[in-house]
């Protein structure tokens, strides 16, 4: 009895030992099926292989998407119009930087003082100011202004002295020196009141006025693009 008692021991010993190896085996099998040069004896070193290299190409896959969100970013730029198409313009900053400016039926296109615009208003040599989403050297416009060539925003103040036509002149005076500014307007210009909205017909001379509108530097006269009579 003893001696069988024995003998059932060694065997249970063997048997856990062999339980133990099988376990080892399992737990290395899958870092042996990687190193495997390809056969798969166990029938599970491919599925493995598989598994890791699609894990590997999702990772890539979503980082590249991270990097290219990360490139798109909310810009502003201001400088030159340098060419013009159906669907774009280019812009030229003052280092040099040329952007392409992409314009879709989001975008709005506004002049000084928020007058209106089309692309089609917008030409070369005209300055623009370029709000949206750049991606690289192309921004998305979510809003241009633009400012035609040989112009700048400006404000005229003054007692209007003679109207002839579209144009208007006023007196007005700066830290005491008087001085006249010829004013042009056209069917666009919108005059206001203290009573609201009138038209030019109701410029007067003696009116007192202010003018706000882009300042012809080769001219040096003020085309109107908003009048109110006081």
């Amino acid at each position: 009895m003893a001696g069988g008692l024995m003998i059932n021991i060694t065997h249970m010993t063997k048997l856990k030992k062999i339980a133990a190896g099988g376990a080892l085996a399992l737990l290395v099998l899958p870092s042996i099926a990687l190193a495997h040069d390809g056969r798969d004896e166990w029938g599970v070193g491919a599925s493995i292989k598989e598994k890791i290299r699609l894990a590997i190409s999702d990772s890539r896959h979503d980082d590249d998407n991270d990097e290219e969100d990360e490139n798109k970013h909310k810009r502003q730029v201001r400088g030159m119009v340098t060419a013009k198409t159906a669907s774009s313009f280019n812009v030229k900053t003052k280092d040099g930087t040329v952007f392409t400016v992409l314009i879709n039926n989001d975008t709005k296109i506004v002049g000084p003082f928020g007058m209106g615009l089309t692309l089609a208003n917008i030409n070369v040599d005209d300055t623009a100011t370029v709000k949206g989403v750049a991606s690289g050297s192309q921004i998305t416009a979510s809003m241009v202004i633009v400012t035609p060539k040989n112009t700048h925003p400006a404000v005229a103040k003054g007692n209007v002295t003679a109207v002839s036509g579209n144009t208007v002149t006023l007196q007005s005076q700066n830290r005491g020196v008087v001085y006249s500014v010829t004013v042009n307007t056209n069917a666009s210009t919108t005059v206001q009141t203290a009573g609201g909205a009138t038209t030019t017909a109701a410029i007067q001379v003696g009116s007192k006025i202010s003018a706000k509108g882009l300042w012809d530097e080769l001219l040096n006269v003020l085309n109107a693009i908003k009048i109110r009579i006081f």
